[in-house]
């Protein structure tokens, strides 16, 4: 499991859920999932900050006909990381349900004089009504000791 692997019941969260989750009920409706997890690992392979979508949809003949997504933060704030800002959204359609979420944090005692930037500038799972996943993503670490800094992408189906 990549989550915060120093202290995970201690590490701050924070979690969105976006969507229309419970609104197709018909008998040809098939709910399927995907995930995408970026996250930042510092040298000791600590997870220091952590963006994942989770998106599941209901698929129909030819629609995706609901959806739901969850957007998970996690830090690492023994190290001095923060959560910055975050956001999130989706664009409802029958042949495609992108769900697209950024976080950005900061740490002013990473590499000390100067302040670590760790960006989840995109973290996308889009559903398509073939009952396929299309996943995107970008990210980049800035500040002290950036390149000290290692960006990693894991994505599933299911959870």
């Amino acid at each position: 499991d990549s989550s915060v692997r120093s202290s995970d019941t201690k590490a701050p969260q924070k979690q969105w859920s976006w969507g229309d989750v419970g609104i197709a009920t018909g008998n040809n409706c098939q709910w399927q999932a995907a995930w995408q997890r970026t996250y930042f690992e510092d040298p000791i392979q600590i997870n220091v900050t952590q963006s994942q979508v989770d998106v599941e949809f209901c698929l129909s003949t030819e629609c995706i006909e609901s959806a739901v997504g969850v957007h998970h933060m996690q830090w690492f704030d023994d190290s001095g990381w923060e959560l910055d800002g975050d956001g999130n959204g989706t664009s409802p359609g029958c042949e495609s349900r992108p769900f697209w979420a950024n976080a950005f944090f900061t740490n002013d005692n990473f590499c000390y004089p100067g302040v670590a930037y760790s960006n989840h500038w995109l973290n996308e799972v889009t559903p398509l009504n073939t009952g396929e996943v299309v996943f995107d993503h970008s990210g980049s670490a800035s500040g002290s000791c950036a390149s000290m800094l290692r960006y990693i992408r894991e994505v599933g189906t299911p959870f």
